[in-house]
């Protein structure tokens, strides 16, 4: 039910700027290239020998596929990888002894729905972190270093992810007297493997895209450190509240792990939820409730772990409670559709104006037999999502037939910024929605308006 949902208010367009970079770089994969040119869509950062890739590559390859398909099943990966989690989440509660069908509290979790519907790699984070401690201590090995390794590759602080996990499993084996058994060790020995693979991997395709084997995030622009103490004050306090509020007391799902000696999930909810608290980025978005769902965007490892917890406590209270588990359970099938309803209704009702201009810039291209669209910066949310090909427009080179011009931000962050659609040499064939399509001057007047 909770698919369903998702797939009759399918995603027409972008969210986040992150996205238009892992997108770019499919759309260079798809063009056979890896580093981009002047006029590539996408989000990049001028390095000493060009333009260079903000993220890493790994996932940009998951999603070329599905591009290569269709630009739209792109959103597929994460709403895939929020299923898994909630299927890893299902196996952890039935080896503690609860019903698994508790594990649908992941699916009613609002941040999980909107990164769903995203091309983000928050979600496929979190799967890889969850699969990672449940093969590592339960699974076969091959899937431990799989999901480790692609915990390194997904992003940057991936590593550090990976080592709290296998670092906190190794303390809960040595705590519990289980570090001397071969089977023990040879679980180490695995984990430590599958990292170092996994950095390899990542210094290999960094060598690829930048030239150097280190993540080429760029940083150079801001006036505050990476990382300090400082800010706590703003991300440190959005985390904690929304540990504390999103759902109510999220941060007492820790004690399932407390209890049973699980260091490795322990490690992650505070290691990672620590770290991401002295970042100085947190995502907010107006409105005071749904700043605080969107800034677990940064923790959502931490987040997935929590909700595993707080799933078992909820199973708990109801057994001591003597309330069935199919009258317990139902309640919770109508609030994972009810919110799932309640998001997706509004993500795709601010969405569809963009899906609108770029139907009607589509049109525009048919109508003049070109074969591609270009688009600007403003309009990348949304432009990225041509099925044809696509480029970006730099003012003075080349002359596009069919331009998609974003006159307003697309960017909550810099709601009050607006471009300017006038080009020399072109018109504005329509405007619509913050949008404006332009065509050049000589086009023939029977282009449809």
């Amino acid at each position: 039910m909770w698919l369903v949902v998702l797939l009759l208010s399918w995603p027409p367009a972008l969210s986040f700027d992150d996205e238009v970079a892992y997108l770019g770089q499919a759309k260079l994969f798809l063009a056979g290239q890896i580093r981009p040119q002047a006029d590539s869509p996408g989000l990049w950062f001028p390095g000493a020998s060009g333009l260079r890739a903000q993220y890493p590559l790994f996932h940009p390859l998951l999603l070329t596929p599905l591009m290569a398909v269709d630009p739209r099943l792109v959103f597929l990966l994460s709403t895939l990888s929020a299923v898994g989690v909630t299927w890893l989440a299902s196996r952890v509660l039935r080896a503690w002894g609860r019903h698994p069908a508790w594990a649908l509290v992941i699916l009613a979790h609002p941040t999980v729905v909107i990164l769903s519907r995203t091309a983000m790699a928050d979600l496929p984070f979190a799967l890889a972190a969850v699969g990672a401690w449940w093969a590592l201590t339960r699974g076969p090995l091959v899937a431990a270093t799989v999901a480790l390794a692609g915990l390194v590759l997904l992003k940057v602080p991936g590593s550090v992810l990976a080592v709290m996990l296998v670092g906190g499993c190794a303390f809960g084996w040595w705590k519990t007297g289980q570090l001397g058994r071969s089977e023990t060790r040879r679980r180490l020995t695995v984990a430590a493997l599958a990292l170092v693979l996994g950095m390899a991997l990542a210094a290999g395709l960094n060598l690829l895209a930048l030239g150097h084997p280190w993540f080429g995030y760029d940083h150079s622009g801001l006036d505050t450190p990476l990382f300090g103490l400082l800010h706590l004050r703003t991300s440190g306090a959005a985390h904690l509240l929304s540990v504390l509020l999103c759902p109510p007391l999220l941060i007492v799902g820790a004690w399932s792990y407390w209890k049973r000696a699980e260091f490795g999930p322990l490690c992650a909810i505070f290691g990672f939820g620590a770290l991401m608290s002295v970042y100085y980025f947190v995502d907010t978005i107006p409105g005071w409730a749904q700043s605080v769902i969107v800034s677990q965007r940064l923790i959502v490892p931490a987040v997935a772990f929590l909700l595993i917890g707080y799933a078992d406590l909820l199973a708990a209270a109801a057994t001591r409670l003597r309330v069935p588990a199919s009258r317990a359970l139902l309640p919770l099938l109508g609030l994972v559709v009810g919110v799932a309803v309640a998001v997706s209704e509004r993500h795709l009702r601010r969405q569809e104006p963009m899906a609108a201009a770029l139907a009607a810039a589509d049109a525009a291209v048919r109508a003049v037999s070109a074969d591609e669209l270009a688009i600007t910066p403003e309009a990348s949310k949304v432009g990225m999502l041509y099925p044809g090909r696509t480029r970006r427009f730099v003012p003075g080179t080349g002359h596009p037939a069919v331009i998609l011009c974003g006159r307003k931000s697309a960017s909550y962050r810099r709601a009050d910024r607006t471009d300017v659609c006038d080009f020399p040499g072109y018109r504005t064939e329509r405007s619509m929605n913050g949008f404006d399509i332009l065509v050049p001057e000589r086009a023939s007047n029977d282009a449809p308006r």
